[in-house]
């Protein structure tokens, strides 16, 4: 029996997917057809920016995952980051114009 459940699961690993589509999703509706209630769900561009940011936890997940799972992990975070990829330059920007600021 795995120390952690949680991580030895398909259901971890299919919300890990499911929070890269969300992100992106949202990402395709606000910036795309520029739907800005979308956005204002999910409090705004630093909403947004906090919910993409918080995948990066997910490969934490993999540190604690059994052995015989750490190939279902890498393959999922290998599919997330595809998932991710049309809005990782705009969560990037967001990340940086929020620590920086609007110089």
């Amino acid at each position: 029996m795995p120390k952690y459940k949680f991580a030895a699961s398909p259901a971890a690993i299919g919300l890990c997917l499911a929070h890269a589509g969300v992100v992106s999703l949202i990402w395709v509706w606000a910036f795309s057809y520029g739907h800005d209630e979308i956005m204002a769900l999910v409090g705004g561009g630093k909403g947004w920016m906090s919910l993409g940011a918080a995948w990066l936890a997910w490969p934490l997940i993999l540190l604690v995952a059994p052995v015989e799972w750490r190939f279902r992990w890498y393959a999922a975070l290998v599919v997330g980051v595809l998932i991710l990829a049309v809005a990782i330059p705009t969560l990037y920007t967001y990340l940086v114009w929020t620590i920086g600021g609007f110089v």
